[in-house]
């Protein structure tokens, strides 16, 4: 038997994941996604049209923005699929490519305390970005 294969993350479908199926006009009657990729995917590429008669776009948003969010590759894929999507372009053929250039070691985020920042005694320059040296 084959591996299913989420058609939204292109990643395998492991037996012990989550999963949706939506029932489609496709070869098979229906796509399978892994539970999360569905959710995210359905409610947030949408059709959009700016104003009644206006030219109609596509949108395509996430609520992931978590340098975290990256760490999986099916997150990633996501992501680049959706642009795929907004560029009506097809994805290309053996999947997207969304390995990661280098090391890649995010840091969880957290709240800080009220004081925290006014104690760090930083200004926005000192957040500037160094300019690297090229090679």
């Amino acid at each position: 038997m084959n591996a299913e294969v989420c058609t939204i993350c292109q990643d395998n479908i492991h037996a012990d994941e989550a999963i949706t199926y939506l029932h489609m006009n496709s070869t098979n009657g229906h796509h399978a996604f892994h539970k999360n990729c569905a959710a995210q995917w359905l409610a947030q590429a949408l059709h959009a049209s700016g104003r009644e008669g206006g030219k109609k776009g596509r949108v395509y948003t996430t609520t992931m923005g978590s340098s975290t969010d990256l760490v999986v590759e099916g997150s990633r894929r996501m992501m680049v699929n959706g642009v795929y999507w907004l560029l009506d372009l097809e994805i290309p053929t053996g999947g997207t490519k969304v390995d990661l250039p280098g090391k890649f070691d995010p840091k969880e985020y957290s709240f800080r305390s009220k004081d925290y920042w006014p104690k760090q005694n930083k200004r926005p320059g000192d957040f500037r970005l160094k300019r690297q040296k090229k090679k």
